[in-house]
């Protein structure tokens, strides 16, 4: 996320009885994009699914100095600051 992101979430099987959120940062951080490992290994199974959902506030554009006083627009996708976009990165290996 850029710089309107307000938090972002990773869920291992959302809706299902063994669901476990495996990222959870209700504060995001633009300068603060570090990886974070889980504190055990997980194993993911063929037919689990994970879950990315990122949450945005376009008013954070009349507060943050990179964007105050710019003009309104329809935010998209996109890999400019301005721009916003919700990528969940994951770093895996094939079970030893």
């Amino acid at each position: 996320m850029h710089l309107l992101g307000r938090s972002i979430r990773v869920d291992l099987n959302p809706g299902k009885p063994d669901a476990r959120t495996l990222l959870d940062i209700p504060a995001y951080n633009f300068d603060d994009q570090a990886i974070r490992p889980l504190a055990q290994p997980l194993e993911i199974k063929a037919g689990d699914t994970l879950r990315v959902t990122c949450t945005h506030d376009a008013g954070l554009r009349s507060m943050l100095p990179a964007l105050r006083g710019s003009p309104p627009r329809y935010v998209v996708w996109g890999e400019g600051t301005s721009d916003e976009m919700c990528l969940g990165l994951l770093v895996w290996s094939p079970q030893a």
